[in-house]
């Protein structure tokens, strides 16, 4: 149980993790118990740099801001609101908070009473797409769906935080612009990645401000309607189907108080970095744990899941079953059915012992 003196906040990063899978909440941050291949994989790495780099751009669309740079998070806080006091300010990584919810605003900017909160995302835009937040049926996008939960995470904070400025609030997602193009030639290399003790940061060349980088290719798109909509419905996740606040306030209260949420196993598990890997036996599987509570052994885990099958789309309907391991699964439940488009492609299995059995 964590000490009282030791506040646990649900981040906007814990919060999307959360939004993946809530049981995750559990393991992370946890690195001498759980495996976490997240921290080690590379290509992460690099899309965390890209995204360092465009953060670091977008700060010189909004020139004159004042970052927030203290270590500690109470620190932060009282720096943000010294800053909100002001008439007219923009901050870089505003920090706002209540009650053990915790979020950085990329770039906050007031003018008077109004008050603009913005995201910044190593993504493109295109403004030509009209479905591009929303599909045909006025449903967001599932690509979509992450970017602007963060967003409506950060707004529904600052709700909390500032109620008298609510009123005021318009939330913005800044991406690149597909149909800009870039007037300054080699303009990344004025975004250079340094390592400092064992973490990424930019440095930004000397003499780069906002007239030196060109036509502005980073665009800020109202996502007002979207991040209402999100707000409004419910947080749909593994285990979890409840109207917003409701939902936050159960994950915040579970990673306050240490507490895993019951695991809600599905195909999602295959894409879940708190695994063990190779022959390393000293950190715990999250995913294992999760597993076993469904009444498998690691041995069976280890031996095959429906997880192994390979362009399997209905991996959801035999979890459903109690169809778990490699040798529940018969022939008849992956074999390839007549419907619409013709044949159903069957699925191919990439780790088994039990491959002879299923062709």
């Amino acid at each position: 149980m964590p000490t009282a003196s030791v506040p646990r906040y649900l981040t906007k990063s814990r919060f999307k993790l959360a939004a993946e899978c809530p049981t995750k909440l559990f393991y992370t941050g946890k690195r001498d118990v759980y495996a976490d291949t997240s921290l080690d994989d590379d290509f992460l790495k690099a899309l965390a740099e890209g995204g360092f780099q465009v953060g670091e751009l977008a700060k010189l669309m909004y020139p004159g801001g004042i970052e927030v740079t203290a270590s500690s998070h109470a620190e932060q806080l009282e720096h943000t609101r010294e800053l909100l006091s002001r008439k007219n300010v923009t901050i870089y990584e505003a920090a706002i908070c209540h009650a053990n919810l915790f979020a950085r605003v990329d770039i906050l900017q007031k003018c008077g009473d109004s008050i603009d909160l913005i995201e910044v995302k190593a993504k493109s835009y295109d403004p030509r797409d009209e479905r591009f937040f929303e599909n045909m049926s006025g449903n967001i996008q599932r690509k979509m769906l992450p970017y602007l939960q963060d967003i409506a995470f950060q707004r529904y904070v600052f709700d909390l935080a500032f109620p008298g400025l609510k009123e005021s609030v318009k939330t913005y997602l800044m991406m690149a612009d597909k149909t800009a193009s870039c007037t300054v030639p080699g303009l990344n290399q004025k975004f250079m990645i340094n390592r400092v003790d064992g973490r990424s940061r930019v440095q930004v060349s000397s003499g780069t401000n906002c007239t030196t980088i060109g036509a502005a290719i980073l665009t800020a798109i109202p996502v007002d309607r979207y991040v209402a909509k999100i707000l409004r419905g419910n947080l749909k996740a593994p285990g979890i189907d409840r109207q917003f606040a409701t939902a936050v306030r159960l994950l915040s209260d579970s990673y306050r108080d240490d507490r895993k949420h019951v695991p809600a196993i599905g195909g999602h598990c295959a894409k879940c970095e708190f695994r063990q890997t190779g022959n390393n036996k000293a950190e715990k599987s999250g995913f294992h744990e999760c597993w076993m509570a469904r009444g498998l052994t690691e041995q069976e885990i280890d031996g095959g899941t429906v997880l192994d099958l390979w362009n399997f789309r209905d991996k959801d309907k035999l979890i459903h079953v109690d169809k778990l391991k490699l040798t529940d699964i018969d022939i008849d439940d992956v074999k390839p059915k007549q419907g619409q488009d013709g044949l159903r492609r069957r699925p191919k299995i990439t780790e088994s012992r039990d491959v002879a059995r299923l062709i």
